[in-house]
């Protein structure tokens, strides 16, 4: 029996008070995951986290876009369409691109969310909480010197990517593709991380969609939330009709 935990995007942009994106009380969900880890610490086979890594040019960005939008505002197909706005990047094959993408979103009800910048590579904000770090060295070290995987997505500033397996327009990756052949050979893999409506829940789905449902723990005391009301999080009582479970407790 192997057991994987993955870790959804633990970093301090989302998880730090001094972060440009901190969900509420996501310290509390770090300790939760601490908690988890140590109490666990030879029974977790294997530990994969994931990174939000975005350069300032991204499609998720203000500065991305001329006129400049406000934040939290959406951009539609049709606004870009008609160039009320566009990036500042002048390519007639990005800006094909573009208006593909903006058309799947709103096929799929989504639009593009314009979000402060964050998780720029290299910055505090990316960087993996510190707590957490100490634990996963813990753990590391504990298991022989085994190492826990980092794996980094959202860098392509053309399409916004909250899992970790595709794009927001639900195209997989080819390093998507490649972490799902990956988690075959787990029995059990354990979700937890940031946020638990937006990241995590859109990794879920391209995990239900991918017949791991049977296979899923979410760790719900070990997950952050932001908006209680987002529609992204019918996904988890879709998973658990397909054999999910959610998972109270510390030990395994």
């Amino acid at each position: 029996m192997k057991n994987l935990l993955l870790i959804i995007d633990p970093q301090n942009d989302f998880v730090n008070e001094k972060g440009v994106m901190y969900i509420k009380d996501a310290q509390k969900d770090i300790n939760n995951i601490n908690k988890f880890i140590n109490g666990n610490i030879n029974k977790i086979d294997d530990i994969i986290i994931t990174q939000d890594s975005h350069y300032s040019f991204h499609v998720s960005h203000k500065n991305f876009w001329q006129p400049v939008p406000k934040l939290f505002s959406e951009i539609s197909y049709e606004q870009v369409k008609s160039q009320k706005i566009k990036p500042v990047v002048n390519s007639q094959t990005k800006q094909k691109e573009l208006l593909n993408y903006l058309k799947k979103l709103e096929s799929l009800d989504q639009k593009q969310t314009i979000w402060p910048d964050h998780c720029i590579l290299g910055s505090w904000g990316w960087a993996i909480d510190d707590k957490l770090v100490k634990v996963l060295n813990k753990w590391s070290i504990n298991n022989n010197g085994k190492q826990y995987q980092i794996v980094q997505k959202g860098s392509y500033p053309w399409k916004e990517m909250y899992s970790v397996f595709s794009y927001a327009d639900q195209s997989l990756t080819k390093q998507g593709k490649e972490l799902m052949n990956q988690l075959k050979k787990y029995d059990k893999i354990y979700v937890c991380g940031f946020a638990k409506d937006y990241c995590v829940a859109s990794s879920v789905l391209d995990l239900i969609n991918n017949s791991f449902a049977k296979k899923l723990i979410f760790l719900d005391s070990c997950m952050g939330l932001i908006d209680k009301n987002n529609p992204l999080l019918k996904v988890y009582d879709q998973a658990i009709k397909k054999g999910s479970k959610y998972y109270k407790k510390m030990i395994i």
